[in-house]
């Protein structure tokens, strides 16, 4: 039996109907309501509301069943694969890796002594947390030019949260090498989810201001055994030191003679020049300007409405501050980009945050845009846009839904994009909302979790239907 199944029996039993009597009351078919709670089928909607009606459910409890039936339709995998880029998205927002505790921006770091004879070697995992953490103080706050590459299973979430907060906080350029191991086999279950995990630290590292981060990944059962010949599978390599880790943690060695320093730098060097990009960076549009012209829109998960049917010429120009330099060349750039955007990609599907389109009616700045060169719309300007957004929701085309604010936590400052099948975007504005990091990943089996959970959000229980959405955007008028 599944869980729908269970708790849809439960609640029968609670009624203390017959399935004769609850049949007769909702109108609905008795065979079909047994196999329901035997766990044979999954009636449709229509069916089920009958049912939830004539067993009086509050509205909690149906919110409950409608997931758990949706979780019985598609299976347990693609739900947990579902739940799990969920979480990969709201994790943007929450950020589990930042911890301000460390105040490492105030704090200085002795360089690590050079060893004797070229190797030490360090058992426990205190006294190798110790040796990382100063390793890392070392390169980032001593080096002229930090440079590290790793490889460590993200299972250690300590050693990752360590790495994120030197790396924001130190204010060199930087250049941090990250091998991720990756399972090729993404139609298996557990593989998908440890994947998923994976990319969820590679995207907080990514979507930061500093642009030195380069995630290279490997397939753990692909052609080439990265994990051989550094004695043991995991390392950490400054310009002094490499230091090899065994898979619990318990061991490591430490190499910093000349012979040995070159032999594992060399190495580790090789299995970068065989991996492949995980996250790449967007160049093709200047940065400063906050646009992309991304090959294709499909679907999108954005801070706001699509803009792209609503920014005709004249509200560009009403858009622009007066005094920004190069005003005309951003102009005509924001007029070719979105006539673009309406005429050759089309108009995509957008799934927005309607605590974006909140923002823009407080402040009368839309989230999607570079503050440094767009003004805050005055209110009577700000009322226009939403009455032009009211008027296309009532439409039959539906181009937009807004993502149900208490189910999903979206980052309102955030944009996924789903390219195509073999490719998604994500974009994020710095806090300064001058620079525009624009990131794209093609790994097959995580474009295909990404574009299989956008394809599942349009319909899901986390988005509001058509009537709800009309309502809360006519409740902004006031």
């Amino acid at each position: 039996m599944s869980l729908f199944s269970e708790k849809l029996k439960l609640y029968i039993e609670v009624s203390s109907q017959t399935i004769y009597q609850l049949s007769k009351k909702a109108e609905v078919n008795r065979t079909v309501i047994h196999k329901t709670i035997s766990g044979e089928r999954v009636p449709g909607n229509d069916f089920l509301e009958k049912l939830y009606g004539a067993l009086m459910l509050s509205p909690e409890e149906k919110r409950e069943l409608r997931r758990l039936a949706e979780r019985a339709r598609v299976g347990e995998k693609v739900y947990r694969r579902r739940e799990k880029v969920k979480e990969v998205i709201e994790a943007l927002n929450d950020n589990p890796l930042y911890n301000p505790a460390y105040g490492f921006e105030n704090r200085s770091f002795p360089a690590v002594p050079k060893t004797k004879t070229g190797l030490q070697i360090i058992q426990g995992r205190k006294s190798i947390e110790r040796q990382v953490m100063a390793l890392l103080g070392d390169v980032f706050y001593n080096s002229e030019k930090p440079g590290l590459a790793l490889f460590m299973p993200f299972q250690e979430k300590y050693l990752y949260e360590l790495l994120y907060n030197f790396y924001i906080t130190c204010d060199k350029e930087i250049q941090l090498l990250n091998l991720i191991a990756i399972e090729k086999d993404y139609k298996e279950d557990s593989a998908c989810l440890r994947n998923l995990e994976r990319l969820s630290s590679v995207l907080l590292f990514s979507l930061t201001e500093k642009k030195g981060y380069r995630p290279y990944y490997y397939y753990t059962n692909g052609d080439h055994p990265y994990e051989e010949g550094v004695s043991m599978p995991y390392f950490i390599k400054t310009d002094k030191q490499v230091m090899t880790l065994s898979p619990d943690f318990e061991t490591a060695f430490v190499y910093d003679g000349e012979d040995s320093y070159k032999y594992f730098s060399d190495k580790i060097d090789q299995f970068y020049q065989k991996a492949e990009l995980l996250t790449v960076y967007g160049e093709s549009i200047p940065e400063m300007f906050g646009w992309s012209f991304i090959s294709n829109y499909e679907e999108i998960i954005e801070p706001a409405p699509c803009m792209a049917k609503f920014f005709t010429n004249e509200r560009i120009d009403c858009f622009l501050r007066k005094d920004i330099p190069m005003r005309e060349e951003l102009y005509h750039i924001g007029c070719t980009y979105y006539t673009h955007v309406r005429e050759d990609l089309g108009i995509p599907f957008s799934m927005f945050s309607f605590d974006g389109l909140i923002a823009f009616m407080n402040s009368g700045i839309l989230p999607t845009l570079p503050t440094y060169v767009t003004r805050p719309l005055n209110m009577e300007e700000r009322q226009e846009m939403l009455e032009a957004i009211i008027k296309n929701a009532k439409s039959e085309a539906k181009p937009y839904i807004a993502i149900n604010r208490k189910a999903f936590k979206v980052p309102v400052d955030l944009e996924i994009i789903k390219v195509s099948d073999q490719e998604i975007a994500i974009r994020r504005f710095n806090e300064r909302g001058d620079e525009l990091t624009t990131l794209f990943l093609h790994e097959a089996g995580l474009v295909d979790a990404f574009t299989d959970f956008m394809d599942y959000l349009k319909t899901s229980e986390l988005v509001y239907d058509q009537e709800t959405m009309v309502a809360m955007m006519e409740e902004l008028r006031k």
